[in-house]
């Protein structure tokens, strides 16, 4: 099954690269949402968009008892 980087949704692949998703360059970016996914057992992760481009990552991890 293929997945549209574009709608989130499974289906048709569309022509977007990953080196053109949001006009960011693949790189640090996705290795750091990545690394906070892994991290954090209760939390969430933010991808700050601005002019299309990706310009911050950040986490808030919560901790639950």
């Amino acid at each position: 099954m293929t997945h549209n980087a574009t709608t989130g949704q499974p289906g048709k692949s569309d022509t977007t690269t990953q080196q053109d998703y949001c006009k960011t360059p693949v790189g640090k970016w996705v290795m750091v949402v990545k690394d906070y996914v892994k991290q954090l057992e209760y939390g969430e992760v933010v991808i700050r968009i601005h002019g299309g481009k990706v310009v911050q990552v950040h986490k808030t991890e919560k901790i639950q008892f």
